[in-house]
């Protein structure tokens, strides 16, 4: 019994929470360019102090030799950042990555990473990729959010065209304990995945 009381709460709040995920996506790809450029921005601030920022001049200005006069501008479009940025690879980011593992802080972004994931390798290597613990909090909002909003609307039940009470047992999630290591620097390697011990709570929503 508690565990279906609890299900259904969550499946309630999970409800509410897909369908404004759902309308932010519909807001945002309306204006995706403009989203988009805003978000660009909005990162290049918050990492304008990090080793990576001062590498790429994220904080500093530059030279803009279109106006003729070598005045100085900072990154303030996407055009500036297409400019003075290069198109790069996992390569390209590599020795940014050895530094985080290290347990180097304020490398890549100014948080403490959450952990170091490794990719399946399924392009031919396994690759390393710190984890801002920004990425958790997107991923559940703009990501399961809309997709729970997805899944409630896809599998319909009788009534009436409106949400009386969530309907239960529409979703199953396979989920594992992986086998973490450990970055020189102390942080957790392995699988971004998520496992049975990341939130028990959410669990409810599968059993």
């Amino acid at each position: 019994p508690y565990s279906i009381w609890v299900q259904s709460l969550t499946n309630l709040f999970m409800t509410r929470l897909g369908s404004i995920s759902a309308s932010n996506l519909d807001e945002t790809c309306a204006n995706a360019a403009k989203v988009n450029e805003q978000l660009l921005l909005s990162l290049v601030e918050a990492n304008k102090d990090t080793v990576y920022g001062r590498d790429y001049g994220f904080g500093v200005t530059c030279t803009n030799n279109d106006n003729g006069r070598g005045k100085k501008t900072s990154i303030q479009s996407r055009d500036d950042f297409v400019r003075l940025h290069p198109i790069t690879n996992h390569e390209h980011y590599q020795s940014y990555i050895d530094r985080v593992s290290n347990g180097e802080p304020n490398v890549m972004f100014p948080d403490k990473p959450r952990m170091i994931a490794e990719t399946s390798g399924t392009s031919g290597t396994r690759k390393l990729l710190p984890v801002n613990p920004l990425q958790r909090k997107v991923f559940f909002l703009e990501g399961i959010g809309t997709t729970f909003d997805a899944l409630i609307k896809g599998v319909k039940q009788k009534t009436d065209g409106e949400i009386k009470w969530p309907n239960l047992q529409k979703s199953a999630k396979l989920m594992f304990r992986p086998r973490y290591g450990t970055s020189p620097g102390g942080l957790r390697v392995g699988p971004n995945s998520s496992s049975p011990d990341d939130n028990k709570t959410l669990l409810q929503l599968y059993t």
